[in-house]
């Protein structure tokens, strides 16, 4: 119960504690810069200042998520586990920090994928995506030239009888998934499909 609550508690606290900490500093940084070298300055700071802490909250989440789950593997673990409630953690810090500050920005551009693949996708060629939907990547495989549009993805665990199972979806080359599609685990979508 200590265990939990504590990991909870980072979870309910540590995103906005980051963000009003973090903003906090920026605007006293952007500020003095402004007063000293003028309104144009002071704009090329805070640009500055927001690009590094988006990127900062991404490589953030890819650390925690290689240091506290490491590779994500098919399995089925209880609700109540450590291993859930990190696998949590993470992924609430990813959509909470990671996909706001910075990962959302790489939508529909060739730099999302790659951008994933460092949290553990297997991303193909050519692929073109619209959605940040992931949550335990390295069962994500999609294939080349496929297209995820909008709020699209694939969904590699659910909760079944306070059970977390998690599998692989595979998306196939060529494939398209349509606005809001969710491919649940264990699931193939074909090439060309």
């Amino acid at each position: 119960r200590l265990a939990r609550g504590l990991i909870e508690g980072l979870r309910i606290v540590l995103p906005l504690a980051l963000t009003i900490g973090v903003g906090y500093m920026i605007v006293l940084d952007v500020i003095d810069v402004a007063e000293r070298d003028g309104l144009g300055a002071g704009m090329a700071a805070l640009t500055l200042a927001g690009l590094l802490y988006g990127v900062g909250c991404f490589v953030f989440v890819v650390l925690l998520k290689w240091l506290l789950i490491g590779r994500y593997r098919p399995h089925a673990a209880p609700m109540w586990s450590l291993f859930v409630w990190l696998s949590e953690a993470v992924t609430n810090l990813y959509e909470s920090i990671a996909v706001p500050n910075f990962v959302n920005f790489l939508r529909g551009t060739p730099f999302l994928p790659p951008v994933l693949r460092l949290m553990g996708c297997h991303i193909g060629k050519n692929v073109l995506m619209d959605t940040t939907d992931m949550t335990e990547f390295d069962c994500v495989t999609i294939g080349d030239g496929s297209v995820l549009n909008a709020w699209s993805g694939p969904q590699t665990h659910l909760f079944e009888d306070r059970v977390m199972k998690i599998g692989r979806v595979h998306i196939g080359a060529g494939a398209m998934l349509g606005t809001r599609t969710t491919v649940l685990y264990d699931s193939q979508v074909g090439d060309g499909a």
